[in-house]
């Protein structure tokens, strides 16, 4: 509200997280007009993503509803959010919801600079061991991006005890990289949008 609605925005975001922000994405790029235009601006000024174990393709097949039930229980907190079924089933793989927002937000990829990240360790969820998230549906095959795989379960996969946590080098480098880069390249897609306003 400061002063803030030009700055470059490098989004980091982790599981589900991941795919409210590549649904805001597609919301903010079609505000472009009206007053709803300042909305347009997030897609305008958005840099970079970097994505923790998000599930781009929903989650495996082999998971049954009631589990998917205690998945999604496990990965956001009660207090955070109430799951209801057709939230849950908005999460299973090849889901009409997840997969429609990666169809969307398909033609938004060669814009963004993207890092997706997987876990290497399975998730203890005390009624199973496993992978929340696989390397497949946590990085997707995608032209232009980078990927890389973190030695931590999902849980873990996006916290860092210190400088010598288990992929902290490779987030930390991206991270300086983008901010690096970020100023001039924004600066000129906000000349360029302004130029196609007047």
């Amino acid at each position: 509200l400061e002063d803030a609605t030009e700055r470059p925005i490098i989004f980091v975001c982790h599981s589900l997280g991941g795919i409210i922000v590549k649904r805001a994405l597609i919301l903010s790029q079609g505000h472009s007009s009206g007053k709803s235009a300042r909305l347009h601006i997030v897609y305008t000024c958005t840099y970079g993503i970097i994505f923790f174990g998000t599930p781009h393709n929903g989650f495996s097949k082999a998971r049954k509803r009631d589990a998917i039930h205690k998945l999604a229980s496990f990965i956001v907190p009660k207090r955070v959010t109430h799951f209801e079924t057709g939230s849950v089933t908005g999460i299973e793989a090849d889901s009409e919801s997840i997969q429609k927002i990666a169809e969307d937000f398909s033609p938004l990829v060669p814009r963004y600079h993207i890092l997706f990240l997987w876990e290497q360790l399975r998730t203890d969820m005390k009624y199973r061991v496993d992978y929340i998230v696989d390397r497949e549906s946590a990085a997707p095959i995608l032209d232009g991006t980078d990927k890389c795989g973190i030695a931590a379960d999902h849980r873990g996969i996006c916290k860092f005890e210190n400088v010598d946590s288990p992929g902290f080098k490779v987030v930390i480098v991206t991270l300086k990289r983008y901010c690096i880069a970020a100023p001039a390249r924004i600066k000129e897609r906000l000349m360029e949008s302004a130029n196609s306003l007047s």
